[in-house]
């Protein structure tokens, strides 16, 4: 693996679990805190997401085009 993708892989992680925890702050919150503050919320959850999803385009895109690690190992492999 080489150093650009270990570091894609590290702000991917982060991402994800930025977002997990905001997913489950959301979760907490159901029926508990006024609609506002529930709908700010979830958009925060829907902002994370697209940061998840930006750093996962940005790994695989590295991955296919430099092939330093694979992303799917094949039962054959």
């Amino acid at each position: 693996m080489c150093q650009s993708h270990a570091e894609l892989l590290q702000v991917y992680s982060k991402a994800l679990a930025v977002f997990t925890a905001t997913l489950e702050a959301l979760d907490a919150a159901r029926g508990s805190v006024p609609t506002d503050e529930y709908k700010r919320l979830a958009k925060y959850v829907d902002q994370t997401n697209v940061l998840v999803t930006q750093a996962r385009d940005k790994l695989e895109a590295h991955t296919l085009e430099h092939g330093c690690f694979p992303l799917v190992h094949s039962a054959e492999a």
